[in-house]
């Protein structure tokens, strides 16, 4: 029977499983056929098909995958770097750290020349894959930005005469390439400061990152190296399906099962991928049920519910987050009726929802919930009245960052 995830013991089989090196075609679904209007003239390629055969895939039933561009001057023993943004700023500027550019990030081991250091937070750089392949977004950086905002304490001064406390806890559930986990990061800098007996002791927080896809972990394996050196410690990431720390026991590969950090972070973020798929356990195969399978296995799985969508990240974050923590996830504006009943599927309460538009004008393109355990919490706080959800509008009619955009998401990592 066909199930809507990739199961568990399949999960760690590659990248994508299912996807394949032909991902099948989202018109017809793999029939090879799909009905069409009748054109008077239309493409010389459109005119050769057979009456009935799909005109996206030519009928075979299968698209090509996708071939990324080279990211700039072919080098095969080292990774392009791109030039800074215009007005970047030269350091930390009032948050945030300055990057390290460590060297080793950049040869140690050779690899491909469709990926580059890319533009980021600060003046860090992200290692990603060129245009085509999966890449950071906007609402990675609105969900980094809301999570910073909601996360408790991660930046105060604590006083203890006593008892040292330790540093807060940070989780990104599906890290991808490391983006919103980094940029969480970068913004707390480097530890929580604790002052016991006329003594200052530096505490860092922790940031983890759970990804299925080897190359998710590697890339921001090289990020973190880059940007912070070879011997930071603040950062682990870990290849799994995130939905194991919920299933004990369940599936294949280091790690899985139940997690012994479960219970015991402050704060839990999450991009889940926006569209529904269907998956044939027998045939190892994935169909797109909601718009087009992307043709490039890095980015199938980040935009398509390979494992799993928000009832899912729901789960997990309900069973890592410890008391008093939050939740800070982010949804295609489509699918967010699924997030209410996820979020009291998994013993949490939505406490504020911000919607994004990408221009003025447009529709609502995704939300931003921040979440915490506990029932009646949110949607109205117990008293019935619903959440009010204000918008924040990306670009104006012209094409230009909103002030509003700027202030309340970009300001947050130094960029312009």
């Amino acid at each position: 029977m066909p199930s809507p995830f990739v199961s568990l013991a399949l999960s760690l089989s590659s990248d994508a499983p299912g996807h394949g090196q032909s991902p099948i075609c989202w018109k017809c679904k793999g029939s090879k056929e799909a009905p069409r209007k009748k054109e008077k003239g239309g493409t010389k390629r459109r005119r050769q098909l057979p009456v009935g055969a799909c005109s996206v895939c030519a009928g075979r039933g299968t698209l090509p995958s996708k071939e990324l561009k080279p990211c700039g001057p072919s080098c095969p023993t080292k990774i392009h770097i791109t030039p800074p943004r215009k007005n970047s700023p030269t350091g930390k500027g009032e948050l945030g750290l300055p990057s390290v550019k460590c060297p080793r990030a950049l040869t140690t081991p050779p690899i491909s020349n469709t990926i580059e250091f890319s533009n980021f937070v600060g003046d860090w750089r992200i290692l990603q894959s060129t245009r085509g392949g999966h890449r950071w977004t906007t609402d990675d950086i609105c969900t980094a930005a809301i999570a910073v905002r909601a996360a408790p304490s991660f930046s105060e001064f604590e006083f203890h005469g006593q008892a040292i406390k330790e540093g807060k806890k940070h989780l990104d559930l599906g890290c991808g390439n490391g983006s919103v986990l980094t940029m969480v990061r970068w913004f707390f800098g480097n530890s929580i400061y604790i002052y016991s007996s006329d003594v200052i002791y530096p505490y860092p927080n922790e940031h983890v990152g759970f990804e299925a896809r080897s190359e998710g972990i590697e890339n921001a394996r090289r990020t973190v190296i880059y940007n912070l050196g070879e011997a930071e410690k603040s950062v682990r990431l870990e290849r799994r399906d995130f939905r194991s720390v919920v299933a004990e026991g369940e599936g294949e590969g280091e790690g899985e099962g139940a997690h012994p950090m479960a219970g015991t972070f402050d704060l839990v973020t999450g991009t889940p991928p926006y569209f529904a798929v269907e998956f044939d356990q027998g045939a190892e195969r994935a169909t797109i049920q909601q718009g087009g399978m992307p043709s490039h296995l890095s980015s199938a799985p980040a935009r398509c519910e390979f494992r799993g969508g928000i009832e899912a990240y729901c789960l997990a974050a309900g069973r890592m987050l410890g008391e008093g923590g939050k939740f800070v996830v982010c949804l295609n504006w489509g699918n967010e009726r699924r997030v209410g009943p996820a979020a009291r599927g998994a013993g949490m309460g939505v406490e504020e929802i911000l919607r994004f538009q990408g221009g003025e004008g447009k529709g609502v393109l995704f939300g931003v919930w921040v979440m915490s355990k506990g029932e009646g919490v949110g949607e109205g706080k117990g008293k019935g009245e619903p959440l009010q959800p204000p918008i924040i509008t990306v670009r104006d009619k012209l094409g230009n960052v909103t002030e509003d955009y700027k202030q309340k998401v970009l300001s947050r990592f130094n960029i312009g």
